[in-house]
């Protein structure tokens, strides 16, 4: 099942996916991993990671004049999917976006790809940080190359240290919120053997990503629990604390701890693109609560149960002993539910 119908409203590539053909003529490097079946269809394999990457950077060239540079062994993020992110944050942000806006990516990653949206799409400021330096470098390169220094700095941290503390401790600013979309699974056998499974929503398309990437001690519970309990010593400093999760059973576990700690201002949402679904986690220590009422989304289906079939059971009594055919059967069912027949 495809759920682009029910992404963001304001997604542009909600009513309007991306137009490959058109792709194909404007970029020289997509057009190398595109095909045309005997239709006139351009399309690309979604298993081949240098397609993947052609489609990403064809994306953020032609509808964010972003030039990215994204390493086939580091995560290649899906620009609509991100998106949904950032659309959110302008909805949990309300008032907040008259004035300059400031955040934190947790984990920028060698793409650097929340804080260029958000700079290039509303001028936000990111403090993006990054634990793994190749990619810290690589995210400084993109910043640099699109020419958002002065809006994005990118901050190598510690991995084995704490994730918000650590960074800021040094730092006067307040922040009015903070993302992350933090690694999936608790061990490199996990990842390899079990991505999709235990209610995580498999993405149709190939994956990469290097393991700093996609394991984390305790897995992304872990790693957003890590973040919940360094949120309780900085409660304001941050304004809206937000987190991306690929399991939705995740949400419940964080929200438990949430109200551990004794947070009561929570928000969750769902981001569909593809066929692929992720779920994201609020929370604020700040006296306002969030917006009353967010943008109007079409709500995808719940999944339910199949309900069992009614079951009749009619003595041969009251049917009859001698004809058994369905017509016969039909009329004397009929009676028996209408009320006529003579023995009801």
């Amino acid at each position: 099942m495809r759920f682009n119908a029910f992404m963001h409203p304001r997604n542009p590539y909600r009513n309007k996916p991306p137009d490959f053909k058109q792709l194909a003529i404007q970029d020289s490097i997509f057009r190398q991993f595109s095909s045309q079946d005997i239709t006139g269809k351009v399309m690309i394999d979604f298993h081949n990671p240098c397609a993947l990457q052609a489609l990403s950077c064809a994306l953020l060239r032609q509808d964010f004049g972003l030039d990215v540079h994204l390493p086939l062994d580091r995560l290649i993020p899906p620009v609509p999917g991100r998106l949904n992110y950032i659309l959110w944050l302008e909805d949990l942000l309300g008032g907040a976006l008259a004035r300059q806006v400031h955040g934190i990516d947790i984990g920028c990653g060698a793409s650097c790809i929340f804080p260029l949206l958000g700079a290039t799409k509303n001028n936000w400021s990111f403090l993006a940080t990054e634990a793994d330096s190749a990619s810290a470098k690589l995210a400084e390169e993109n910043v640099s190359r699109n020419k958002l220094a002065d809006r994005i700095a990118v901050v190598a941290v510690d991995g084995g240290g704490a994730i918000l503390l650590d960074a800021l401790h040094d730092r006067e600013e307040t922040y009015d919120f903070c993302m992350c979309n933090p690694p999936f699974y608790s061990s490199l056998a996990e990842a390899k053997a079990g991505r999709g499974g235990g209610g995580r929503s498999l993405p149709s398309a190939a994956s990469t990503g290097a393991v700093c990437e996609v394991v984390t001690e305790g897995g992304e519970v872990g790693f957003v629990k890590r973040i919940v309990r360094e949120s309780v010593l900085l409660r304001e400093k941050v304004g809206i604390y937000t987190c991306m999760v690929g399991k939705k059973g995740s949400l419940k576990e964080i929200r438990e701890e949430l109200e551990k700690q004794g947070v009561r201002s929570i928000m969750t949402t769902e981001f569909c693109q593809g066929k692929t679904l992720r779920w994201a986690i609020a929370w604020s220590f700040r006296d306002w609560a969030f917006p009353k009422s967010l943008p109007a989304r079409t709500q995808r289906p719940k999944k339910g149960k199949a309900k069992a079939p009614i079951m009749l059971s009619v003595s041969r009594d009251v049917v009859g002993k001698t004809d058994y055919s369905l017509h016969s059967v039909e009329a004397k069912l009929r009676d028996i539910l209408t009320g006529t027949h003579s023995g009801v």
